[in-house]
């Protein structure tokens, strides 16, 4: 998952901060042309820059597009992180990853059409492939986490155990992150709506009130 919010404001160097507008400018060109239209010279554009200084930085298209897409989703990930961390319970902090995942028109959430292209050159690619592994085993651990401490807490009530729960949660949001673009059976409020309406299942049930009956019994 990837998007274009800064975290933090740390001083960077002249360097680090072109490298930064190259990768800005790599996630919004394949957001627009796809992956394989995309090429160095529209980059260059983009960030007002020559195709020496993308050459500079990144060897070729396929070294810059793999530090585009892991240094966004690193930077969504921390987003979700600061977000959920202000959070209380295990349903919210659940339902506010998929606002996240999927906001309003108005609110820049991940940009979806990037990772789908992504998820393509990863099938037959392990460089690919290795970086996605590498964010989706930090996203399922805080999934992972927040379902746990839910059933600690005796708020969620899990079919199966919180690592297997989360990896199905995460699925479905790639799912529907898929779907959304390539149908027009559900767009991003209806994926919003379905999944908060999934994550509120696991909210556990108060056992039924038996008072009347154990009050029967004891008037026996």
């Amino acid at each position: 998952m990837s998007q274009s919010k800064q975290i933090g404001t740390p001083r960077l160097s002249i360097e680090e901060l072109r490298r930064r507008e190259l990768l800005t400018a790599a996630v919004a060109v394949i957001s627009e042309r796809g992956f394989d239209k995309t090429t160095i010279r529209d980059i260059a554009t983009a960030a007002g820059a020559s195709n020496g200084s993308v050459h500079y930085y990144f060897e070729t298209k396929e070294v810059l597009l793999r530090a585009a897409v892991a240094e966004s989703d690193a930077q969504f990930r921390d987003y979700v992180h600061a977000e959920v961390s202000a959070v209380e319970g295990a349903v919210e902090k659940l339902k506010r990853i998929i606002e996240l995942c999927f906001p309003d028109d108005s609110v820049e959430g991940p940009d979806w059409s990037v990772f789908i292209d992504f998820w393509q050159q990863a099938v037959r690619d392990s460089a690919f492939r290795d970086i996605f592994e590498s964010a989706n085993v930090e996203w399922l651990e805080m999934l992972a986490g927040i379902l746990e401490e839910g059933v600690a807490q005796g708020e969620l009530m899990l079919g199966q155990e919180p690592r297997a729960e989360a990896m199905a949660l995460a699925a479905a949001i790639d799912g529907f992150a898929l779907h959304s673009r390539v149908t027009e059976h559900v767009d991003g409020v209806g994926a919003r709506r379905i999944l908060q309406t999934k994550i509120e299942a696991f909210r556990a049930r108060q056992p039924a009130d038996d008072s009347r009956t154990q009050e029967g019994h004891t008037h026996e």
